[in-house]
Formats: C-alpha cells, structure tokens, sequence
C-alpha cells in the first residue's frame, strides 16, 4: 500500500545502502558479479557494473557470491565479492580499482562487508586460515596495511566498525 517503488533486484543477499541520494546494491549471475546503482527516491537504474569472477569460493545458504553488502560516502562505493576481489567504483560508476584477494578458506562463504573509514577502504577476512583485516587507499587501491588475525573454526561473517576518539 505504501510502496513508492520495487525493482527486480536479481540473486543476492547483500543490504541496499543509500549515500547521497543514490541506492546501492549487488547480485550475481553466471560468473557476473554486479554492483547497481539507483536513484533512491525513485529506483530508476542510474548504472550498473560488473566483474568477472576470477575464482571458486564455498558458501552456504543463503550466502553466495553477491552477500556482502557495499560502502559508500558519497564519491566513492566500495564492494567485496569473495571470487571477484575487492572493487571500487565512482559515485557516477566508473571503476576506480580492483584488488585480488582470496582465495579463502571458509566452511560456509566469506559473508563480511567492507567499510570506508576517512580516505581507507577496510576489509576484514576472517577465515580458517589466514584471517586479516586490511586498509586500502580509497583512491589508489594500494593495500597500506595488513594486519593478522586469530583463525577461527568456523571463520567468522562480521563486518569491521570504527570509533574515534572524542578527547
């Protein structure tokens, strides 16, 4: 009744974030991996782009190839597709870079989203073996540290935060 708009959003489980008007979100088919980008007020298409998949990756239900949900702060939109690697797009879509990572070994998928934390790119992997969370430079793509983390049985499917301090 009071659904201003729907759109077919394809396979995917990844959250739709809004920044600046604009609607973001991401599927999957074949070996595509898709970030789109709609005008959030209306859901009209304004881009979408896709990379290949370069990669297997396990997952498990409901996880899949298009689960972790995009960053965005209004110039930049970042997005992690655990067998496509580590993408960042322009707020108008154009590709910024692209980061190989992976693969991972995960009982049931790699499901952790990424955050953009001032001019950093964060991703957190935690994994069976070789868990991390790594910062990249939003605009060049270049890894400007990595820092390890404690292995877990199952691996782990959160997303990294930041605080600042106040004093």
């Amino acid at each position: 009744k009071n659904v201003l708009w729907t759109v077919d959003s394809g396979q995917g489980t990844s959250s739709p974030v809004i920044v600046a008007g604009q609607l973001y979100f991401t599927s999957f088919t074949d070996d595509e991996r898709t970030l789109h980008c709609l005008d959030a007020k209306t859901g009209e298409t304004k881009w979408a782009k896709s990379v290949k998949k370069v990669h297997d990756e396990n997952g498990t239900r409901p996880a899949g190839p298009a689960t972790c949900t995009p960053a965005a702060n209004g110039s930049h939109v970042v997005v992690f597709f655990p067998d496509a690697g580590f993408c960042c797009f322009s707020a108008d879509g154009e590709k910024c870079w692209q980061a190989e990572v992976g693969p991972f070994y995960s009982m049931h998928g790699i499901s952790g989203s990424p955050i953009i934390a001032g001019d950093k790119a964060i991703l957190q992997v935690d994994q069976l073996r070789g868990s991390f969370v790594a910062a990249y430079d939003l605009k060049s793509g270049e890894k400007t540290w990595n820092v390890e983390r404690l292995d877990g049985l199952t691996g782990g499917y959160s997303t990294p935060s930041t605080i600042t301090d106040s004093e």
